[in-house]
Parts: structure tokens; C-alpha cells; sequence
């Protein structure tokens, strides 16, 4: 049988036809959501009225940071909700809520090349992230002068608290983000040649080839 390693937070929602070794190089951990500005930006929920999710882990901090707030979800009812990737999209609708058609290109550069197409004249968008995150979309919004809100919700830390496994003994390694492209090398210099290094995502195959090029 073939055997794949996932670096991933989550393997759950990853189809593999294979034995799934799950080897998280990543982990995610809320802010202090005592902090001065995070209680402001979430202080405007009601105002809001585009937010966008770009990952699974973003959706959760959310609202959990809702909850915290003793905030009613029941607010985004009548907001536009956008969410970057399927896996995104399902975290959302675990919550009950849906959003917007999805970009074709599942990136910052794909919601980007939508936004561009409308009109945000009367729009306040809130940008939750991890603190490791691209800055396109910051960027487009300042540029388009976008009135907006971004909230860095979370860190990614690095973890290595198991031994490292032989990668020698798997056909594949999956890598979820750019974090784990990083991580992963921090950790590894030499990958077997039979090994197939896969990606989930353009961004995380650009940074793969590159650090693979090396």
C-alpha cells in the first residue's frame, strides 16, 4: 500500500488513496484576544460588510474570538462572506454560513482579480489571518483605498516534538502551505529521489520548487 507523509495541521479533509502518516510541522495558536486592537476590530463586526476567510484555521480562531466577545454570529447573516479554497469553504459552512462563488484561481491573487471587478465605494471589509501571511490582499485593498480592517488572529509556530521519520519509507510528502515548504527544510536536507513531493496550492508549489531547486 502506498504510504504518504502530512504535514499538514489537519489530514481529515485530505484524499489519499493510501495509508496517511500525519507529521504536523505546524501550530496554529490564537493571539491574546485581550489585545487592544483585536477587541476593536471585532468591536466593528456589525459595521462590517465583506469579511474574507483564507484559511480553515482562520474560520475557527473567528469564531472562537466570537464567542469569547460573547458576539452573535447571527450578525453575518447579511454580510458578504468570501472563502479562499474548498477546505475554507467547508470550515464555513460547518457554522452554518456560506459565501460567495469561489475565484477560479483559489489564491489572494484570485479573490484579488474578483474584488477588482466591483465595486467598493460603500464597502468595510475585515481581514482576519494568520500573522505569517501574504500581504497581497492588505496590499490591494490600501491601493484600491478599500476601507478595511485586518486583524492578525493567530501565529503558526514551528513544532518538533516527535522523532523525525524516514522518509525513505514514504512514497509521497504532502505540503498544505508555504510554512510547512519552510519548516520541512529547516528540518531535512537530503530526500530520497523516489520520494514524491506533492502541494496542496500554486503559492505552496511555487515555494516548493524553489527551496527544491536549492
Amino acid at each position: 500500500m502506498k504510504s504518504a507523509l502530512y504535514l499538514g495541521t489537519d489530514p481529515k479533509e485530505f484524499e489519499y488513496d493510501g495509508e496517511i502518516i500525519h507529521y504536523p510541522l505546524i501550530k496554529p495558536i490564537i493571539r491574546d484576544l485581550n489585545d487592544i486592537h483585536t477587541r476593536f476590530v471585532f468591536g466593528e463586526l456589525l459595521d462590517y460588510t465583506d469579511l474574507v476567510f483564507t484559511s480553515k484555521n482562520t474560520v475557527h480562531f473567528f469564531f472562537q474570538a466570537l464567542a469569547y466577545y460573547q458576539i452573535d454570529s447571527a450578525l453575518l447573516k447579511n454580510k458578504q462572506l468570501y472563502a479562499i479554497g474548498p477546505v475554507t469553504e467547508k470550515a464555513l459552512a460547518s457554522y452554518g454560513f456560506s459565501c460567495m462563488p469561489l475565484p477560479k484561481q483559489e489564491t489572494q491573487e484570485g479573490l484579488i482579480k474578483q474584488l477588482f471587478m466591483q465595486d467598493h465605494a460603500e464597502s468595510y471589509f475585515f481581514y482576519p489571518r494568520s500573522a505569517l501571511a501574504r500581504r497581497h490582499l492588505e496590499q490591494f485593498l490600501m491601493r484600491m483605498c478599500v476601507r478595511h480592517q485586518i486583524c492578525d488572529l493567530y501565529d503558526l509556530t514551528f513544532k518538533n516534538d516527535k522523532p523525525l521519520p524516514e522518509l525513505d519509507a514514504f512514497d509521497e510528502i504532502i505540503f498544505t502551505s508555504p510554512s510547512t515548504v519552510h519548516a520541512f527544510y529547516n528540518l531535512f536536507e537530503n530526500i530520497p529521489k523516489k520520494v514524491k513531493l506533492r502541494s496542496i496550492g500554486p503559492i505552496t508549489a511555487k515555494i516548493l520548487q524553489q527551496k527544491a531547486c536549492k
